[in-house]
């Protein structure tokens, strides 16, 4: 016999052809899932589910959503105006100096420690000896293929960070697709639209829980998503059951109960022609897509081996320089450079080999804190604004 339970805190009033005979709880849980999305027939209270979403909607929510935040799709932390011209030189959040500045400090430390090593605690035969490593090191050095190695990883780096951020799904298309597909003033189609789109939404945020350490620590549970206004009590439980069957994520659940709503519409004639259907059901699917892939892209990370030749190829490199880079006193020398004390060149050197790894090591995971990491907490901010 089909099995009638009632949620009355959100208004859910559901059959379920669960067998009395079989209570195992996760096979409970996971049928409670599969039927929320084929087989359950939901009866929505609009009364109880619109309070119950205007309570834990974003202005009363414990997870405090910042809704003054500037409406523009870019980052919000440096103004469009300052980026490519002279005056993004003089910023310091997110730049190069900031990246290297500490580096760069402990090298010149080093250097001038030999340097000073070098002219006043070597005797003369020793500084020949020095000397002799010293013109060594200086022609070995150039055969290390600096700016080939370091080119096609940070190629391979910036191509992965565009490709996350173009991955991210902007839920303006879907809520546009599903107000011309469901019109009207009507209650029951105004909760629809809503559901649809706060499924989609909630995808959104499960999937970047996953993949962002600042998102997991605005919403590092089910219950921080419900007190957003996301999710409903009812739809926890759901998830509080499949996780204990399982630690994959379930950004793709949200989904499924979208299209059920518009399956449920059309059903209902609220929804005018399958066209509309299909069309809304491609956007979810597109929707899927991209969430995926972002959930593929930090599963599949770039090979630690590459990684690693890169670095040590960069430091040994610098590492060579501290000797091959010395001012020496050899009189026998026949070229007349002067005894700079301070190395200009290797400086210059030394900004943009390690300033471009120190991008590479950035832009690895563009959904990280660094400061010129992507800013998905403003990105969650602005959908659920607009």
């Amino acid at each position: 016999m089909p099995k009638t339970w009632k949620d009355t805190s959100v208004g859910f009033e559901a059959t379920s052809h669960l067998s009395p005979s079989r209570p195992s709880s996760h096979k409970i849980g996971f049928r409670l899932a599969f039927d929320r999305a084929t087989d359950l027939k939901l009866q929505l209270n609009p009364t109880s589910i619109d309070s119950y979403f205007l309570r834990g909607g974003v202005e009363n929510n414990l997870v405090k959503t910042d809704l003054s935040t500037p409406d523009r799709d870019s980052n919000p932390d440096i103004p469009v105006s300052v980026i490519g011209s002279p005056g993004c030189l003089c910023e310091w959040k997110g730049s190069v100096y900031k990246l290297i500045w500490r580096d760069l400090l402990a090298y010149l430390c080093l250097y001038f420690a030999i340097s000073l090593a070098y002219r006043f605690a070597l005797a003369d035969d020793q500084k020949r000896t020095f000397e002799k490593i010293r013109l060594y090191a200086s022609q070995q050095s150039e055969s290390i293929p600096m700016s080939f190695v370091l080119g096609f990883y940070v190629s391979l780096i910036v191509k992965r960070w565009w490709e996350q951020y173009r991955l991210l799904p902007w839920p303006d298309s879907l809520a546009l697709f599903v107000s011309a597909a469901i019109p009207g003033s009507e209650e029951r189609g105004r909760l629809m639209r809503r559901n649809i789109v706060r499924y989609a939404m909630l995808s959104y945020v499960i999937t970047l829980q996953k993949v962002s350490f600042r998102v997991k620590k605005r919403f590092p549970t089910w219950q921080h998503v419900v007190d957003a206004g996301l999710m409903l009590e009812s739809e926890k439980k759901i998830f509080d059951m499949m996780d204990e069957k399982s630690d994959m994520s379930k950004y793709w659940m949200p989904l499924i109960w979208a299209t059920n709503i518009i399956n449920r519409a059309r059903k209902e004639n609220l929804i005018a022609s399958d066209h509309l259907v299909q069309t809304m059901l491609m956007e979810l699917s597109d929707i899927r897509r991209r969430l995926g892939s972002l959930i593929g892209y930090d599963t599949v990370c770039v090979p630690l081996v590459y990684t690693q030749v890169v670095t040590l190829s960069v430091y040994m490199y610098f590492l060579s320089a501290l000797m091959g880079r010395q001012f020496v006193e050899d009189e026998h020398s026949t070229t007349d450079y002067p005894d700079m004390y301070f190395p200009l060149f290797t400086v210059l050197q030394f900004f943009f080999y390690i300033g471009w790894l120190k991008v590479a090591e950035v832009l690895i995971n563009p959904f990280g804190e660094d400061d010129d990491d992507i800013e998905l907490n403003w990105l969650i901010d602005r959908h659920i604004k607009n």
